[in-house]
């Protein structure tokens, strides 16, 4: 398991909080379908910077950000921990409503604008022959196991 390598630029949303530490900055950065891709905690402390490689190296590796945030919750005397979980989550649930992520209307724009045409494989395909989950629509993201289509990021299966 490799984390994907990262772009050169992805739009993010900062949130800035003051606590009993001290003021803190936690920084979201989302790829292309509108998912936590990064976070960035700073406040000088190493455990914080930990905190945010470690949760970074995670989503870039495939898990979600709900997994990543369980774990965070689940720190036995970590208010400092469940604050950060809290803020994370917090500007995910921003990010996507300012973007509209996650609507059946968006979905149905994607689809129109990109041209997909749904195929008898039980997908989309765009005119250059990617193609897209018909659970989140990522593009490219298929794989045939055990003689079945699923999706590598959402973990759509057709067999299912």
């Amino acid at each position: 398991l490799h984390p994907r390598p990262r772009r050169d630029t992805l739009p993010s949303v900062t949130k800035k909080l003051r606590t009993d530490r001290g003021t803190v900055y936690i920084t979201v950065s989302f790829d292309d379908f509108g998912d936590p891709a990064e976070v960035f905690i700073s406040d000088g402390n190493d455990k914080s910077e930990i905190i945010g490689r470690l949760s970074s190296m995670a989503l870039r590796a495939g898990l979600s950000i709900d997994e990543v945030l369980e774990q965070l919750e689940k720190v036995s005397s970590g208010d400092f921990a469940h604050m950060v979980a809290k803020a994370i989550r917090e500007i995910d649930r921003f990010y996507k409503e300012k973007n509209n992520i996650g609507n059946k209307e968006n979905a149905e724009k994607f689809i129109k604008d990109n041209g997909l045409v749904w195929s008898s494989k039980g997908y989309y395909v765009d005119g250059q022959g990617n193609t897209y989950c018909p659970n989140c629509l990522a593009k490219n993201s298929l794989v045939l196991s055990s003689g079945c289509s699923e999706c590598m990021r959402c973990g759509w299966s057709k067999c299912s």
